[in-house]
Parts: structure tokens; sequence; C-alpha cells
């Protein structure tokens, strides 16, 4: 029966494991691996501490709060979906490649302004390209109430969402020692997002015009995170299986008006994927053209 395998079938069925053995990576090569982020591990806040600035020609400390003026923390902390793609080396090295994710973030809740109530149309002096004629709530990744204290005075200037936030990463061949990977140094930001404002009528008029979609466009930061992991979480029952943790800590810079607001973005993104076994698929080919010669051996 196994003769007949070999001088049939199993010539056929080498032909196909040698191609297929042909297509993968060799040992010690990079190969392209799709990872899928776990929304429910991976998140990310924003962070924009009081800070000094120039408002409209006027000085003023700005703060970033609740829509009913409590400490920064509705709309804060996003979570994170979508998939990362790689050139990894199992064991050996992981490169980031730029502009090949697709990483996202999940809105965290419904904010003022809602984008559906901007009016071209309704122009004025303050609000020269349209305003907010409502006051009603949309979902967004980010979003906020923009106070600002001037003097011993403190004003609400805005209500400020992020809407559609899209994240990049890029780096080189970062090795991997162990599980461990050096994730300091890499870049992190926000490849694009768009931005609404509602500006608020204050004693001193309104500050911050209307604007329903600012984009914001390729804002990264140098990760100051280390601690980057790649580990086999189910080693017995799935071992071709990884999962990829990079802890996320990225100054950026966010404009607000014409005004550059100090910002980081800190967190943590872990996503899963299946890597190639390219060695043992090899193994496999080298033992069934061996006993494939054996059973020529036999025909003779």
């Amino acid at each position: 029966m196994l003769d007949r395998w070999f001088s049939t079938a199993g010539c056929g069925a080498l032909a196909v494991l040698a191609a297929a053995a042909m297509a993968l990576p060799a040992v010690g090569q990079a190969a392209t691996i799709v990872w899928a982020i776990d929304d429910a591990q991976s998140a990310l806040t924003l962070n924009v501490p009081d800070q000094a600035v120039s408002l409209d020609g006027t000085n003023a400390t700005i703060r970033l709060r609740n829509a009913n003026n409590s400490t920064w923390s509705q709309g804060r902390t996003a979570a994170v979906a979508g998939t990362l793609t790689t050139d990894f080396v199992d064991g050996v090295s992981i490169e980031f490649l730029t502009g090949q994710h697709n990483a996202f973030g999940l809105t965290s809740g419904s904010f003022r302004p809602n984008p559906a109530d901007f009016d071209p149309n309704a122009t004025n002096a303050e609000n020269p390209n349209g305003q907010f004629i409502g006051t009603s709530t949309a979902a967004a990744v980010f979003a906020a109430k923009v106070r600002a204290s001037v003097s011993f005075v403190t004003l609400d200037v805005a209500y400020i969402s992020f809407l559609d936030v899209a994240y990049d990463i890029g780096s080189g061949a970062v090795p991997i020692a162990g599980t461990s990977f050096n994730s300091s140094g890499i870049s992190v930001g926000v490849e694009q997002s768009i931005v609404a404002l509602d500006g608020l009528s204050t004693l001193v008029g309104q500050v911050i015009p209307d604007s329903d979609g600012t984009p914001f466009a390729n804002i990264f930061g140098a990760n100051s995170a280390a601690g980057g992991s790649v580990t086999s979480p189910d080693p017995i029952n799935n071992p071709l299986l990884r999962r990829l943790e990079i802890p996320v800590n990225v100054p950026l810079t966010l404009t607000l008006e014409g005004t550059n607001l100090n910002a980081s973005a800190t967190g943590a993104i872990v996503a899963f994927a299946l890597v190639p076994e390219p060695a043992t698929a090899l193994l496999l080919l080298g033992g069934l053209v061996g006993l494939a010669g054996a059973g020529r051996r036999r025909h003779a």
C-alpha cells in the first residue's frame, strides 16, 4: 500500500508539499504577520494637563474637564481595536510596518458637540464657517469640556470631541531577547482624527470658533515605555499562538485653534497572532522525501 502511494498519489502530494515549503519563509527570515488587537485588553488614555497658553491674545490656563466640570475622566480613555502588521521572526525580532496597520479607537461615550448639529450657513463674525445650532451629543473616541482660567475667573470656552481616531506604529527591526523587546523609542501616534469644537459665548466673547471637523494628522512621538513582550499564552494546546503587548507612554502636541497643548497618550496595546512554523514543515518534507526515496529503491 505504501509503495503504491509513493508511485502514484505520493508523487503529487510531495510536489504540493515542496511548493508549500518554498513559499514558507526560511528559518530566521522575517514573515509578515497581522496581529488582531484585543480591545478588551487594549486602551489608550489621553492626558492633557492644565497649562498656561495664549488664547486669542489673552493669557489663560486651559483645563480639560468633564461636561459637569468635574475632574476629567469621562471621554478620556478609549479602547483600541483593529490590526497591527509586522515583519516578525519568532524569538528574534519584530518590526512595526508604519502605514500598514488598521488600528483605531473605539467610541468611549456620547458627548457634545454632535456634528449633525452644525449648520455651515449659520455664520457670524465669531463663526465665519458656521456654528452649532444644537447641544445634542454623539459618539466620540475622546471628549472634554474646555475651561479657561483668566486671573481669578474660570470660564467654559468650548466642548471638544475627537472622532474617527486612527493610530500608527513604526519601527526598525527590534531585537527580541527571550520574550521581551525594547518598546522604548518606537514611533507611536495618531495617524488621523477629526476634531469637533463647539465654542461657547463668554463675558469676553466667543474665543474659540465652532468647527465640525478640523482634521488632525500625523501626530507622533517616541514611546518612552519599555517592556514590550511576545509570549506563548497556550504552549501546550496552541504552540503557534503568540501574544504581543506594547506598553505606551508617548508625548503628543495637540493644536487647539492655533494654540499648542502639551499632551500624552498612555496605556497598552495587546494583540494575538498565529506564527508560521517553517522548520517543522521543512523537517516533514525531508522525512517524506526520504520515505519516497526508500519506496523507489524497493521498486527498483
